[in-house]
C-alpha cells in the first residue's frame, strides 16, 4: 500500500475510533471509577502517592483541573485507547506489511473489549498501550540495538509498571524471552554468546522497575474516605456481607478460562466466527515465527509464561479478562497476521509456479495479489455485521446502573434526619456466584452521587443525613427489623440491588413494615419506610400527606 494511502487510512481509523469511544463517555461512574475519582481529586502529590500504581491517578488529577466531570475523569483512558491504534499498526507492520498494520488497527478499533476500557476511568487502556510499546521497542532493541530504542523501552516499561501491578508478570516474561533469545542468536551468527546486550537488557529492566520501587516506598495510607458520613469502619471498602463471613472463597485461573479470556479480546456474538478468529491467531503466530522469529519469541513468552502465576496462586478476588488486557493488541496483531498469511497464499503459489517453469523474473506481479485482496475484503465484509452487533449490544447495556440518576433521585426527596439503608447484595450478583459482592458495590457510588446532588443549603450537621447512613450487616429479615427498631422515628430509604434475588423473608419483612416501592433504576430498586413520628401523616394536602407531596417534587 502506498505511504500516502496508509497515512490517510490510519487517520480515518483513528477518527472512527474516536467517534466510537466518545459515544456515551459521560455516563455515571461505577464503583472502581468513583475510587479513581477519590484518588485523583486531591493535590497532584496526593495522586502520585495514592497507590503503588499512580500513573492514572496523576493523569486524571490534571484532567480534573479543567472540568470535574465524568468525561474529564475518563479522558486519559480515551487518549490512551486512541494512541494504541498507531502502536499496534507499527507492531503488525513489522511482519504483515502496511496493509496488515492498518487491518490490525481497524480490528482493534472495533473491538468491544478495547472500546470498553477506553471509556473507563481505570488504568487498563494505559496498560494496553504500554504493553504494545514495550513489546515493539524491546524487539527493536534485540534486533537493531541503539540507545534510542533502549531508552524508549525503558520509558514504556517504566510507565507501564506505574500504570498497574498486573503488568509485572508480562514484563518479566518479556525480559526472560529476550535473555534467552540474545545469546542463542549471537551464538548462531558469530559463535559468541553476546553477553554485552544481556547486561544492557538486565540494566534496562532494573532501571524500568525503579519507579515501581520508589512508588512503593512513598505510598501513603489510601483508605477510602469518601464523604463526611464515614464511620470508623467505613474504610473497609472490600468487606463482605455476613453471608460470606463463614467461608473464604479463593480462586485460581484455569486453562479454559484463560483461553476464553484471550478469545474475548475480539468479542463477537457468533461463537463460530470467534473460533475462526482464534484459528487465524494460530496461523498468525506460525507466519510470525517464519518471518520474524525474534518478535515471535517475545509474543509467545507473554502468552505462555506470564499467566503461570495466575494458574499456581489462588486469590480472594476472582480473575477477570482485564488482568490480561495488555495481550489484547498482541492478539489482534496475530489475528491480522493470520488473515494476511491466508490472503497471500494465491500470490505465494503463483510465485512458486513461475519459479518452477523458469519464467521467474524476480518479484511477484501485482495481478497475483488480486485474489488475496478480494479474499481480505470478503473476510472483513463477513466480520463487519458481527462487530456491529457486538458494539450495539455493548451500548445497549451501558451503563449497567445509572448511579447518577439514583443519587439525584434521592437528593431531591430525602429529608434531614432520614436514614439511607443499603443491604449487601445477595450471593450470586458478582462476577463469581460463589461469593457475595462487597458492600461497597452499593455504598460508594450512591454516596458519591448523593453528596454531589444534595442542594447547597442542605444541613451538614452531625444529625443530618450525612450521619444517618446505615449499612446493614446482613440481607435478612432480622436486619430489616433491627434497622426499623433502631430508627423508630425516622423515614428509612432502602437501596436494593437485584431485589428479587434477596430471600423471600427479607422482602416480606420490607412489605410488612411498609417499605413502599418508590422507583427502579435497572437492577437497583428504591423503597421507603415512612416515619412514625406523631403527626407526621396528619397534614391534609388534597388527599396527600406533606411527605407524599415532597415525593412529587
Amino acid at each position: 500500500m502506498p505511504r500516502a494511502a496508509t497515512v490517510t487510512g490510519m487517520g480515518l481509523i483513528v477518527i472512527f475510533a474516536a467517534a466510537l469511544r466518545l459515544h456515551e463517555l459521560d455516563v455515571s461512574l461505577w464503583l472502581d471509577e468513583v475510587l479513581t475519582h477519590h484518588g485523583a481529586s486531591g493535590s497532584f502529590l496526593d495522586s502520585l502517592t495514592h497507590r503503588t500504581y499512580p500513573l492514572y491517578y496523576a493523569l486524571a488529577n490534571v484532567s480534573l483541573r479543567f472540568s470535574d466531570t465524568e468525561v474529564a475523569l475518563r479522558f486519559p483512558s480515551f487518549v490512551a485507547g486512541l494512541l494504541t491504534l498507531p502502536a499496534v499498526y507499527f507492531l503488525a507492520r513489522s511482519w504483515a506489511g502496511r496493509t496488515g498494520g492498518l487491518l490490525a488497527s481497524l480490528l482493534l478499533c472495533v473491538s468491544v473489549f478495547h472500546i470498553r476500557y477506553s471509556q473507563e476511568a481505570r488504568f487498563y487502556a494505559l496498560v494496553m498501550l504500554g504493553g504494545t510499546l514495550m513489546t515493539f521497542f524491546l524487539h527493536r532493541c534485540i534486533t537493531c540495538g541503539g540507545r534510542r530504542n533502549w531508552a524508549a523501552f525503558c520509558a514504556s516499561a517504566f510507565l507501564s509498571l506505574l500504570a498497574q501491578l498486573s503488568v509485572m508478570p508480562f514484563f518479566l516474561s518479556l525480559v526472560a524471552g529476550a535473555a534467552v533469545w540474545l545469546p542463542v542468536e549471537a551464538w548462531r551468527r558469530t559463535g559468541r554468546a553476546g553477553f554485552r546486550r544481556i547486561i544492557i537488557l538486565f540494566a534496562a529492566a532494573a532501571l524500568s522497575m525503579s519507579g515501581l520501587v520508589v512508588s512503593m516506598l512513598v505510598q501513603r495510607d489510601s483508605g477510602l474516605r469518601m464523604l463526611d458520613m464515614d464511620s470508623p469502619d467505613a474504610e473497609e471498602e472490600d468487606g463482605l456481607s455476613a453471608a460470606g463471613d463463614s467461608a473464604t472463597h479463593l480462586y485460581s485461573l484455569t486453562m479454559g478460562e484463560y483461553a476464553a479470556f484471550v478469545e474475548g479480546f475480539l468479542p463477537i456474538p457468533h461463537p463460530v466466527l470467534q473460533h475462526a478468529l482464534a484459528g487465524a491467531a494460530l496461523v498468525g503466530i506460525l507466519a510470525l515465527w517464519r518471518r520474524n522469529p525474534a518478535l515471535a519469541s517475545l509474543v509467545l513468552v507473554q502468552f505462555l509464561l506470564a499467566p503461570i502465576p495466575y494458574f499456581l496462586f489462588k486469590s480472594s478476588h476472582w480473575y477477570a479478562p482485564r488482568y490480561f488486557c495488555n495481550l489484547t493488541p498482541l492478539y489482534v496483531a496475530l489475528v491480522t497476521g493470520g488473515i494476511v498469511a491466508v490472503a497471500n497464499v494465491p500470490a505465494w503459489v503463483y510465485s512458486r509456479l513461475q519459479g518452477k517453469s523458469g519464467s521467474d523474473k524476480g518479484g511477484t506481479p501485482r495481478l497475483a495479489h488480486l485474489p488475496g485482496i478480494v479474499l481480505s475484503i470478503l473476510v472483513m465484509a463477513a466480520l463487519a455485521p458481527s462487530f456491529r452487533e457486538a458494539i450495539v449490544q455493548y451500548y445497549e447495556r451501558r451503563p449497567a446502573t445509572d448511579w447518577r440518576a439514583i443519587g439525584e433521585f434521592l437528593a431531591a426527596r430525602i429529608e434531614p434526619g432520614d436514614v439511607l439503608a443499603m443491604a449487601p447484595p445477595p450471593v450470586g450478583t458478582s462476577g463469581q456466584d460463589a461469593a457475595p459482592p462487597p458492600s461497597s458495590v452499593l455504598r460508594v457510588p450512591v454516596e458519591f452521587y448523593l453528596r454531589r446532588s444534595l442542594p447547597t443549603y442542605f444541613p451538614r450537621s452531625p444529625n443530618a443525613v450525612a450521619a444517618s447512613l446505615v449499612y446493614s450487616s446482613a440481607n435478612s429479615a432480622e436486619a430489616v427489623r433491627a434497622c426499623r427498631a433502631e430508627h423508630p422515628g425516622n423515614a428509612i430509604w432502602w437501596v436494593l440491588r437485584n431485589e428479587k434475588r434477596h430471600t423471600r423473608a427479607f422482602r416480606e419483612a420490607l412489605d410488612t413494615l411498609g417499605a413502599k416501592r418508590m422507583s427502579r433504576f435497572g437492577r437497583i430498586a428504591i423503597r421507603r419506610m415512612g416515619d412514625v413520628r406523631p403527626g407526621a401523616e396528619s397534614v391534609d394536602t388534597g388527599g396527600k400527606t406533606a411527605i407524599e407531596k415532597n415525593f412529587d417534587r
